[in-house]
């Protein structure tokens, strides 16, 4: 009985083994199509983003800047006026914008950093080893005639994920948000979102992928977010 119970639980341990690495290996797969590490160090990546809905007429404009490896700036603009901005250099100097006083302020780095997830480019899979994220197989499905491989994603502090990759090409093309925490369900707040779709890849640089269109929706409100990027020469004085 003993070594049968043995057996057993080695069967089950190496499937759920098996369906880690099925999931890591979509995520990794994903990864390795964005392809960030192979952005130029001589120069900073510039993204110019628009922010558009579907019940109102205005846009909010988000600029971003970064210097390999961890330098960093953010600026949220309406119609010229600074609504919110993040700069760090990754080492020692990290600030944000304070909208109640309407000037810059210092940040701890770990501060810095959780804020900055909200802009960071990269996405939130990007180093998810490092950053406590738990992956699990979700298996395959069919959506609007597509094949996609489902992994679900849960991250500390932050309501479970479904991420939906295509499968011939790799590419993540939909998330869709649970009510389900880290720790527990929770009720659903009004400014989470339901799901956040990535319509369209363009290359940059050498080699590197990067979402240009995407979209999502919270309550009835669908937020469209179109990107371009470019080069620029690193401008010391942006961080």
């Amino acid at each position: 009985m003993k070594k049968t119970l043995i057996v057993l639980l080695l069967m089950v341990t190496g499937v759920v083994r098996a369906q880690i690495d099925s999931a890591a290996a979509v995520v990794d797969r994903y990864l390795a199509l964005l392809n960030i590490e192979a952005l130029p160090t001589d120069s900073m990546l510039y993204i110019e983003t628009a922010v558009t809905t579907n019940q109102h007429d205005d846009t909010v404009w988000i600029y971003r800047w970064y210097a390999p490896p961890k330098r960093f700036r953010v600026e949220v603009r309406y119609n010229g006026k600074l609504l919110d901005g993040l700069v760090g250099d990754g080492e020692k100097h990290f600030i944000y914008f304070d909208a109640e006083h309407g000037g810059w302020a210092s940040l701890r780095d770990d501060f810095f950093y959780e804020k900055l997830k909200a802009y960071d480019f990269r996405g939130p899979l990007y180093a998810w080893r490092t950053q406590g994220i738990s992956l699990t197989w979700g298996g395959n499905t069919i959506l609007k005639e597509q094949p996609m491989q489902v992994v679900k994603v849960d991250d500390p502090g932050l309501y479970g994920r479904y991420y939906m990759f295509d499968a011939r090409s790799g590419l993540l093309t939909l998330i869709i948000e649970t009510d389900e925490l880290a720790e527990g369900f929770a009720p659903r707040p009004e400014s989470r979102i339901e799901w956040k779709a990535m319509h369209e890849f363009s290359p940059i640089g050498t080699g590197t992928l990067l979402p240009t269109l995407e979209s999502f929706l919270r309550g009835e409100e669908i937020t469209v977010l179109s990107s371009t990027m470019r080069f620029l020469p690193i401008d010391p004085k942006k961080f």
